[in-house]
């Protein structure tokens, strides 16, 4: 009997020692085609609402196993006025992406590779019809402290040059997990 559990312990230890590092990744959708239109009048464009909607199918509910998450934006700008329509960022505040987890308050989105700050003439559409393409990803491990928690996604003070901007977007969680 204690030869089988001595080795048990090192098939457990081998084990433990080639699973230690490994990890693998996770695209979950949250809500797809979230809509919003924006105007030349600043206004909060809430992409997903205030404690409404977690992200579907996890591998896991354990916040332990999470090592990064991440907020990924898959989405398209239409441009619905009959001329050259783009976003209007003259104000600093406008057009910010932000987040919040469980209803609490919304945090901006900014990290190394992606600010959630949009630029004057960003999604620049040149005739009614053009669509402009877009994908975001920013780190929010620091936001989503609770994996299975509810995720709101809104651009602050939202505003376009002309009227009728058209925002569709994809919502996902991409999350790094522990195998361990």
């Amino acid at each position: 009997m204690i030869d089988l559990i001595t080795k048990l312990e090192r098939v457990d230890t081998l084990v433990n020692a080639i699973t230690g590092g490994l990890m693998f990744e996770q695209v979950v959708p949250i809500k797809m085609n979230c809509l919003q239109s924006l105007t030349n009048a600043a206004a909060d464009k809430d992409f997903i609402g205030d404690n409404l909607i977690e992200a579907v199918g996890l591998a896991s509910l354990d916040d332990a196993k999470v090592q990064q998450v991440f907020l990924l934006l898959i989405g398209r700008a239409v441009n619905s006025y009959a001329g050259v329509n783009a976003l209007d960022c003259t104000t600093a505040t406008h057009n910010q992406w932000q987040i919040n987890l469980d209803g609490g308050a919304y945090t901006d989105l900014a990290n190394f590779t992606v600010d959630g700050q949009m630029l004057d003439n960003d999604w620049l559409c040149p005739v009614e019809g053009a669509i402009h393409p877009f994908t975001f990803m920013w780190e929010v491990g620091a936001q989503v402290t609770n994996i299975d928690g509810k995720i709101g996604v809104r651009l602050q003070n939202g505003r376009s040059e002309q009227d009728a901007l058209v925002v569709t977007v994809d919502v996902y969680l991409r999350i790094l997990w522990r195998l361990t």
